[in-house]
């Protein structure tokens, strides 16, 4: 959902000045959407978000996918009010990126052959993606091959030369609703004209000593809504001690509030799941009859923390896939800052007890139930180092640790595995 074709949200403090503001550019749905174009297979999609399945994954691949892009007229909105360089000077950075192409190291040969099946059946992505059927791959000596990304260079000097309006209303904007037209999908002329960022003084709401700054425009708020909301007090002596709460009290609590704070301000019913009634006693601190604003499953569900070296850009995304199937699991991440990998000691260094702990601090703080270091460190460094870290983490939070490389030496000697067959 990023790129051109994506949207986005931006909090801006210009220089000198106390007040933050919000710019929102989600993206949006076609006026023409059709619920019926969406029909469901009563499974669990396999994707990240886990929406429930759609038949052919309609609702995040090919014509019916596609949302209102909003992601220029954001940046566009940005730029007049906050920017000091004009619009072609901001773009040209692009242009160059993009003329260049995209160089294919091992990270994009990896992400282009996991997607692999999905780039075939599309004929635009694979005459771009797949050369000759199979994902490029960087040689062994010599330069990485670069990808040229379609007409992406094309657009983005039309970009530069008419401006961002021409992305909705011109020449770009024409060029959409033909591809759009002739691939059957929903997105029409009208909503690219109709489609506005917004920009708002952020909202902001006290944390105990922290100040935290969002965007109401997710509600569906206007401005004007959001400058009369109440905010939500989450600093109030009974989330303060919520821990002595039950779960589902707590979660109770903050739907009601949540509910009782936006509901009366204008936000569409669809902006979120609340259908029905809320009732908030006071006195009692008790409510009834709240819809499940939040997951049920939020204070039920295991929760694994896991300390992720920072150069590993694909763990994230794999441990989601992976949990796609376990509803009641879900996985965390604090990462430590890794730049090398070598057996030197400049290397070893990296990973030094202060900054495991203070990434696993940051786990124990978001209450997960054990904490796992998904790093190789063991693998060169010897296990008794894995043990010996696991053993601080597990001293310092009170929480369960172990390492990826002590969980599969366990799970090997579990299967009675001596040796590799290899």
């Amino acid at each position: 959902m990023s790129g051109l074709g994506g949207g986005g949200y931006m909090l801006v403090r210009p220089a000198g000045e106390a007040q933050s503001y919000a710019v929102s550019f989600g993206m949006v749905a076609p006026g023409a959407l059709d619920p019926a174009d969406y029909p469901l297979t009563g499974e669990a999609g396999a994707d990240l978000f886990g929406w429930p399945a759609v038949e052919g994954d309609r609702n995040t691949r090919g014509p019916f996918a596609v949302a209102v892009p909003g992601q220029v007229a954001g940046l566009a909105l940005a730029r007049e009010r906050f920017g000091s360089w004009g619009w072609a000077d901001l773009v040209a950075p692009a242009c160059a990126l993009a003329e260049r192409g995209m160089e294919v190291d091992w990270h994009a040969t990896v992400a282009i052959a996991a997607s692999a099946p999905e780039l075939a059946q599309d004929p635009g992505c694979a005459a771009t993606y797949l050369a000759d059927g199979f994902p490029l791959a960087t040689p062994w000596t010599g330069d990485a091959p670069r990808i040229r990304l379609g007409s992406l260079a094309e657009t983005l000097r039309r970009l530069a030369e008419a401006g961002p309006a021409d992305f909705y209303t011109g020449e770009i904007a024409r060029a959409i609703c033909a591809d759009m037209a002739a691939l059957g999908g929903r997105l029409s002329d009208t909503d690219l004209a109709d489609y506005a960022a917004q920009v708002e003084e952020a909202p902001a709401t006290r944390y105990r000593d922290a100040l935290l700054l969002s965007f109401l425009a997710d509600f569906g708020m206007s401005p004007d809504d959001a400058a009369h909301c109440p905010r939500i007090n989450v600093d109030g002596p009974d989330l303060v001690e919520a821990d002595a709460r039950l779960p589902a009290e707590t979660l109770a609590l903050l739907e009601a509030r949540f509910a009782l704070a936006v509901r009366p301000h204008g936000v569409h019913p669809s902006a979120y799941a609340c259908p029905n009634a809320v009732v908030w006693d006071p006195q009692s601190g008790t409510a009834t009859g709240v819809a499940h604003v939040m997951s049920p499953n939020a204070c039920s569900q295991t929760r694994i923390g896991m300390i992720t070296p920072s150069l590993n850009t694909v763990l994230e995304p794999v441990t989601y896939a992976l949990l796609s199937d376990l509803p009641d699991v879900t996985a965390h991440f604090s990462r430590v800052r890794v730049t090398h990998i070598s057996l030197g000691d400049d290397a070893a260094s990296q990973f030094a007890d202060e900054p495991m702990l203070a990434a696993a601090r940051m786990l124990a703080d978001a209450r997960v139930h054990a904490i796992c270091w998904n790093g190789t460190a063991g693998s060169w460094l010897g296990p008794d180092f894995d043990r010996r870290l696991c053993e601080a983490i597990a001293r310092e939070t009170g929480i369960p640790a172990t390492s990826a490389t002590l969980a599969l030496a366990e799970l090997f000697r579990s299967r009675g595995i001596s040796a590799s067959p290899w």
